[in-house]
């Protein structure tokens, strides 16, 4: 639909106050002489005041439509950056990345050098020619075409088929593994591969040795068959069904292998020990778990004979009760009454020897009373308040006639039931 504009002059005495009836009409303020020009017929808005003296060029600024509008150069600038549109051709998401034109360029096609005339043609004119690259050679009409593939260790292009004999299995396999597509299993990847320690590349080698019928002495002792291999691991049932995991370390010496405790079979149920109980520690136990199950009536008492010292690999102390220090005993009171824990160093004590220092610590956070009692207060004496489970970590050290124990606790959170 057009609108046909319509020239012709509107007198008023006054502003105009309605919108005017074409495109292009004027109207005159017979009482001051302003005149108006019509841009549009929309709204009074539409009549635009002529200014006296207005040139050409600001007439035609005026004139431009009001509100959000680009002119006549504003379109002609956005039109310049405008994508056309080619014939058969749309916007789509399936781009063609960087990373798909670099596998087009490994393909097999990227190898192919072209024709040539001749076999000097092809050495001049192919240049820089990479294990995998081949050409062929056509002499003209009448002439078989001849396929040269370039042979990298001897630095020339061999001709295939009828005229030259068949690839060994070296060019082969060179030429196999020089494609970039082809994931080849190399000398290298297989060599690495065979330097693996045997049982360490995912074969499970871990040891289960079964104490659920044992007595309770039993279930802290290190694993009976030596560790064959750095990180093997060795799983001890305990009773109940409870668990005990070991796992293959280097000891000291960085030579030695040796089976280092990861997790303590801790449980505060089933049968316990004797209310009046004596043991005797060994180094090869290398940690202890001890209960006092919550059907207990009377308080329990429990001596620990401490093993014999041997000399401290560590070189921290002259003997230890262990040749990797410390000991860890895990002390579980499930009961309603006191237990009374005594370790006794009788074993090793001589005449002469004297107790240095006795030092402990995390005790007192859990209300356990730490002691000395027996001859030469060589006795270490704990009284473990009823309902309460700790780990602590043992050292008897001695040093000449020097004895001496480092104590340190650590609360256990278990739910006595």
């Amino acid at each position: 639909m057009t609108t046909e504009t319509i020239d012709h002059v509107i007198e008023g005495g006054g502003p105009p106050t309605d919108a005017p009836p074409s495109r292009g009409a004027h109207y005159i303020n017979i009482t001051t002489g302003e005149q108006y020009l019509a841009k549009g017929i929309d709204s009074v808005d539409d009549w635009v005041l002529q200014e006296k003296g207005m040139s050409k060029a600001e007439a035609d600024q005026a004139y431009q439509p009001r509100g959000n509008y680009a002119t006549t150069q504003q379109l002609a600038d956005g039109l310049a950056d405008k994508v056309s549109v080619a014939q058969g051709m749309g916007l789509s998401s399936n781009d063609f990345t960087t990373g798909e034109k670099q596998k087009l360029a490994g393909l097999e096609g990227s190898h192919f050098r072209g024709t040539f005339l001749s076999l000097s043609a092809l050495q001049a004119g192919a240049t820089d020619p990479v294990p995998g690259d081949y050409a062929d050679v056509d002499a003209g009409e009448g002439e078989s075409v001849a396929r040269y593939i370039w042979d990298d260790s001897d630095s020339e292009w061999v001709a295939q088929g009828g005229s030259a004999g068949p690839l060994t299995a070296a060019q082969i396999k060179t030429l196999y593994e020089s494609n970039p597509d082809t994931n080849a299993f190399t000398d290298a990847e297989k060599q690495k591969l065979s330097d693996l320690t045997p049982g360490g590349g995912g074969g499970d080698d871990t040891l289960i040795e079964d104490f659920r019928n044992a007595s309770h002495e039993a279930l802290i002792s290190r694993p009976a068959t030596p560790p064959a291999r750095l990180g093997q691991k060795c799983i001890q049932l305990d009773n109940n069904g409870t668990t005990c995991e070991w796992v293959a370390f280097l000891d000291y010496d960085d030579t030695t292998l040796s089976w280092a405790r990861m997790v303590l079979p801790l449980r505060p149920w089933g049968i316990g020990t004797p209310l009046v109980y004596t043991t005797v520690l060994t180094a090869e136990m290398r940690a202890y778990a001890m209960h006092a199950d919550e059907f207990t009536e009377e308080g329990k008492q429990s001596t620990l004979r401490l093993p014999a010292l041997v000399p401290d690999t560590g070189q921290l102390w002259g003997d230890e009760i262990l040749p990797h220090d410390g000991m860890p005993i895990t002390l579980l009171n499930g009961s309603e009454h006191p237990w009374t824990v005594i370790f006794d160093p009788s074993v090793f004590w001589q005449s002469g020897y004297t107790i240095a220092n006795v030092e402990a610590y995390g005790f007192d956070k859990l209300n356990v009373t730490v002691g000395q009692q027996g001859t030469d207060n060589r006795e270490v004496v704990l009284t473990v308040p009823p309902r309460t489970s700790f780990w602590m970590d043992l050292t008897v050290w001695r040093a000449g006639t020097d004895v001496g124990y480092y104590l340190n606790a650590s609360q256990l959170f278990l739910p006595f039931v």
